[in-house]
């Protein structure tokens, strides 16, 4: 789902969840293959724009409505297409004007359409066709504007439409389909009505609203109901859940929220877009919501309840960094301490069984707060630097200090140790990158040409290449030759981390850019082709700076961490969200695999939290 679609006009999710559908500015319906992100389908053949989609509920059709010319007449066209072909079944073309609105009934005999009205202003009218004929079976009027929003019942036997409003209020109309006459009309609804949608057991119609508000509405007795506010603007698109407990509402401020309707507690808001959104659709599931918008994107977002985490508390103030050092140990360092006359105290690390959640070791020997925290690929060494301008190897069994290398006269930044445990890299924050022989702690080489503080480093698997991060940007250096290239341009982003994929083929990078520094400016995540240099994709992941990205083992997932209190899986095939963890505490400082992909672990406040992979799959 990396095409970009131009504003994109529509999205569905096949009820039986093998198919994801977008349609936007270039009239191709596309399909991708729900469970891989694959692109199954390109579907061409309309002659003007195309405005709606849908799913029957078996999967197997899928329609496509808009508008295209038909001599001096702008007339509706609707295409049904096969699934498992990707060919064109039928086409209708008698509605009246174009068709901007459209549903499959649930048994998939009927299709009704609606829209604008045509040339001659008649009133907008509702056309039902049965699929058996390319006629319309018969239509429905009463309404005296154009028709904004139409949705059956799940039971099939009414359908509801909401038309443009009069006097400042908008006509709802419920009908039934068996009598084709008027059921009921809800009275007094506020507004243009954007968008509705019948709850799974047919008794409740919510309506979203130019006024911001989504309005509940209880059937049959057509009573108002709770009305639902927190956007800023209007909303156009509604879905529920299958199980009817909670209800997606997209909106033109950017964003989507879930709202859970058995409580008054505030819904999840899901941000990412860049533009408005204008279709929101569940998986049969539960637990995937998909979005479109007029930024060009197709997001598929998790919607999994934060799962609770292990806390392993113990430091005495705030964790800083932390790493995995082999499959079960972790390691932790912490941030500047002080006694009560204002003298620093030292650092402290301290290893962690990870399966145990309990400490092994605590580990002094720096005078100052540990900066960073590096493990060497066997797990049996690992590295701390510290404001006290040194870099101390340790044993990760024992916790013996084997070294300590001094060559910086500043707070160390960054660590990072190559592959073959043979050499280690080290930063500080305001001067070059340093090699050193990680055995007898001689300094190898010394990296010049970045400008501004080296925040993290990383070692590409096969040590041949050495990214680091920093305010100007990312290089990138050949470790054989010392030479660099430049990857994000200066002035464009403030680079913040960096992590290689497992098979070195991309690099990802979490940044906030420059002109968005003020708190709450959007934070991104890069992804780039590490062999040519191009940005594959740039997400808007966070709110705020974008503090470190790690990518899973297996190289399927990359984890984000930001400073509005949030961690986020991203699935790397297709470049959407599919987990989160909410509800952190701001600051996070850092973000690490277990390298075999059980663990996600991250540094919180003065506890280190960590997720077995259960709550999320592998």
């Amino acid at each position: 789902m990396g095409d970009r679609l131009g504003s994109v006009r529509d999205v569905a999710f096949s009820p039986d969840g093998k198919w994801l559908a977008a349609v936007g500015e270039d009239r191709i319906v596309r399909v991708w293959d729900a469970r891989t992100g694959a692109p199954r389908w390109l579907l061409k053949g309309h002659e003007g724009p195309v405005w709606s989609l849908a799913f029957s509920r078996d999967g197997r059709r899928l329609a496509s409505a808009g508008e295209g010319g038909f001599g001096k007449e702008i007339r509706g066209e609707i295409r049904v297409w096969d699934m498992a072909t990707g060919k064109s079944l039928q086409t209708l073309l008698r509605h009246p004007g174009p068709v901007t609105v459209m549903a499959f009934s649930p048994d998939g005999q009927l299709l009704v359409s609606a829209g604008a009205r045509d040339s001659s202003l008649v009133p907008g009218r509702i056309t039902v066709w049965n699929l058996t004929s390319d006629k319309p079976a018969f239509s429905l009027r009463g309404h005296e504007s154009s028709i904004q929003s139409i949705a059956f019942s799940p039971d099939g036997k009414r359908l509801a439409s909401a038309g443009s409003p009069a006097n400042g209020v908008s006509e709802i109309k419920v009908w039934e389909l068996a009598s084709h006459g008027l059921a009921m009309s809800l009275e007094g609804h506020p507004g243009t009505v954007c968008g509705f949608a019948f709850s799974p057991d047919g008794k409740t119609l919510a309506c979203g609203a130019l006024d911001a508000t989504v309005r509940l509405w209880d059937l049959p007795s057509g009573n108002p109901g709770r009305v639902l506010k927190g956007h800023k603007q209007a909303v156009n698109a509604l879905a529920f859940s299958p199980d009817g407990r909670r209800l997606a509402s997209a909106s033109l401020d950017w964003t989507v929220k879930v709202w859970t309707l058995a409580t008054e507690q505030a819904p999840v808001t899901l941000k990412g877009h860049t533009g408005v959104v204008t279709r929101v659709a569940f998986s049969p599931d539960g637990q995937h919501l998909l979005s479109g918008s007029r930024d060009g994107s197709v997001r598929l977002w998790g919607l999994n309840p934060t799962p609770e985490a292990t806390q392993l508390k113990g430091h005495r103030q705030k964790v800083i960094c932390l790493a995995f050092a082999g499959e079960g140990r972790l390691v932790s360092g912490c941030g500047r301490l002080f006694n009560d006359k204002g003298t620093p105290l030292p650092g402290q690390v301290k290893v962690w069984d990870a399966a145990a959640g309990r400490e092994l070791l605590s580990l002094e020997g720096h005078s100052a707060s540990i900066t960073v925290l590096a493990a060497s690929r066997d797990g049996k060494r690992f590295a701390s630097g510290s404001a006290d301008h040194t870099v101390r190897i340790w044993d990760a069994a024992s916790g013996k200090a084997l070294r300590t290398f001094r060559g910086h006269d500043r707070p160390v930044t960054a660590l990072a140790f190559h592959p073959d445990g043979k050499l280690l890299a080290s930063a500080h924050d305001d001067g070059p990158v340093k090699l050193w022989d990680a055995d007898t702690g001689r300094e190898i080489r010394v990296l010049k040409g970045q400008d501004l503080p080296v925040l993290v480093l990383a070692f590409s698997p096969d040590g041949k290449r050495l990214a680091s991060a920093a305010w100007s940007g990312v290089r990138v250096w050949d470790v054989a030759t010392g030479k660099a290239i430049a990857f994000a341009p200066k002035g464009e982003s403030s680079i913040h981390s960096v992590a290689f994929s497992a098979d070195g083929k991309w690099l990802a990078g979490g940044s906030v850019r420059e002109r968005d520094q003020r708190p709450g400016g959007p934070g991104y995540v890069h992804v780039w082709n590490i062999t040519t240099g191009e940005e594959a994709f740039a997400l808007w992941a966070h709110d705020g700076r974008v503090a470190v990205v790690a990518f899973s083992p297996d190289g399927r997932r990359l984890a984000s961490a930001g400073v509005d209190g949030t961690v986020k899986l991203w699935d790397l095939a297709v470049g959407v969200e599919v987990f989160r963890f909410d509800g952190l505490p701001k600051g996070i400082g850092s973000l690490a695999f277990s390298p075999d992909g059980r663990y996600l672990a991250c540094s919180t406040g003065d506890a280190v939290r960590l997720w077995d992979s259960g709550v999320w799959g592998k």
